[in-house]
């Protein structure tokens, strides 16, 4: 059920993400906006609920992950990766879409992209705020301490990979849960 206090934080969301990111896509940030809206959502049933957060996104992600265990999808040569959003075609992504880690993930590995010439990777805090993007680099992981990446506290983030193939693409949202060591 949408209200317009919804409307109206969706309106501010998207214009603070245009200020922070310019440049990036209109499908990036709507798709943005949707992994805040979902990280949302499950803050405020696990607040309903009286259940831990870490339950609830344990609840939430298992679905996907048995799901994931039965359909496995890659890259075919025909397949048209000529812009947009391409998440539903990604596998070997790592740390797992919803999975948790002790600490910040050291890697972070996604699939390539059939021509991209480079990559780059932008790590959001749960409020979609962007925390760090890597330089550009060919390959398709990334270890975050070689990269200079901030250390992370506990909680939820989201992270994306733009590739460039001609044009420019992008993999994710996902998300994943640090938890204290």
């Amino acid at each position: 059920m949408t209200d317009e206090r919804d409307i109206d934080g969706d309106e501010k969301l998207m214009a603070l993400l245009s200020e922070v990111s310019p440049g990036t896509s209109e499908a990036h940030d709507a798709a943005v906006l949707n992994a805040a809206r979902r990280v949302a959502e499950q803050r405020r049933r696990s607040k309903r609920r009286g259940l831990p957060g870490w339950l609830v996104g344990l609840a939430t992600a298992l679905p996907a992950v048995a799901l994931g265990l039965f359909v496995f999808t890659r890259f075919d040569a025909g397949d048209d990766l000529s812009g947009g959003n391409i998440r539903g075609q990604v596998s070997d992504v790592v740390p797992l879409d919803g999975g948790a880690v002790a600490g910040t993930p050291q890697l972070l590995r996604w699939t390539a992209v059939p021509g991209a010439e480079r990559y780059r990777v932008t790590i959001r805090d749960d409020s979609a705020l962007p925390r760090w993007s890597s330089e550009w680099q060919n390959d398709t992981e990334i270890s975050l301490d070689a990269a200079g990446a901030p250390s992370l506290e506990p909680g939820l983030y989201l992270w994306t990979v733009e590739a460039v193939n001609g044009r420019q693409s992008e993999l994710g949202p996902y998300t994943f849960r640090v938890e204290a060591r």
